[in-house]
């Protein structure tokens, strides 16, 4: 039991110094894009502008994570550009599940004003200048339609702190970026966002959630790689790892260890 007792104790130090590490990290940390609470406070924001829209929409689809969009954005998000992504248009470059994506983008001089609800607010806030029953803009509102575009389903979402600042918007060392990448995309010209009319009154069958329509096999559940690595995948690595131990512990009961 001794090498089962040593691989337990390493194992701990490991974590220890992993934890260690993340106290002390100098500089400033804004949320990743596995993080729990950044995925769902994005998700909530941006259904509840979407659950609330004037004229209420009949073909609303309930908005849900979606992993492979977050990297895609977190990539871009990494370029500290204030411009979009190129590669959004070319069929299938970005996201196997979407020939296109939509794209929002919020940039800040300083990180430390960045919260997840005021970026998507400002975004939605364009709703001000645009008028949907002539489907007219009077001046900026791509981000507001693109956050209620009706068969957008799929959002994923990074930010980024720019230390060289944001390429065509700020020189400041503190510059934060966000980016949400969507599937579908939206915004297609001369489409309204929407179908106005009885919420979920064209969900064809599916659930009626919030206002938007609900489709489990459509939605899915975002993909839980971070808690599957946590809960399961560590947790067999570890008996395996301990297992082994003891295995090679009876083939060689002499074997020791010393520092």
């Amino acid at each position: 039991m001794v090498a089962v007792a040593l691989v337990l104790v390493l194992w701990a130090a490991a974590q220890t110094d992993l934890a260690v590490q993340k106290l002390t990290m100098k500089g400033p940390q804004l949320p990743g894009i596995g993080d729990g609470d950044f995925i769902q406070r994005c998700v909530d924001t941006h259904n509840r502008y979407r659950s609330a829209v004037t004229p209420s929409a009949s073909d609303m689809l309930y908005m849900t994570w979606d992993d492979a969009l977050a990297k895609t954005a977190a990539v871009w998000a990494r370029n500290c550009r204030f411009s979009h992504n190129p590669q959004l248009k070319i069929p299938f470059k970005l996201h196997h599940g979407f020939p296109t994506l939509g794209e929002n983008i919020w940039v800040a001089t300083s990180y430390t004003i960045f919260t997840v609800e005021r970026a998507i607010k400002e975004w939605n806030d364009e709703v001000t200048f645009y008028k949907y029953h002539e489907n007219s803009c009077s001046n900026v509102c791509g981000h507001y339609t693109q956050i209620v575009w009706a068969k957008s389903y799929k959002v994923g979402c990074a930010v980024q702190i720019c230390s060289r600042g944001v390429s065509g918007f700020s020189n400041e060392p503190t510059a934060a970026i966000f980016v949400c990448n969507y599937g579908d995309a939206g915004n297609l010209r001369g489409v309204r966002p929407y179908q106005a009319g009885t919420p979920c009154s064209k969900c064809n069958g599916t659930q009626c959630q919030l206002n938007m329509c609900s489709d489990p096999q459509r939605d899915g559940v975002k993909s839980n790689q971070f808690w599957v690595s946590v809960l399961v995948i560590r947790p067999v690595l570890l008996l395996l790892t301990l297992l082994g131990a003891f295995g090679v512990q009876q083939i060689y009961p002499t074997i020791f260890a010393y520092e």
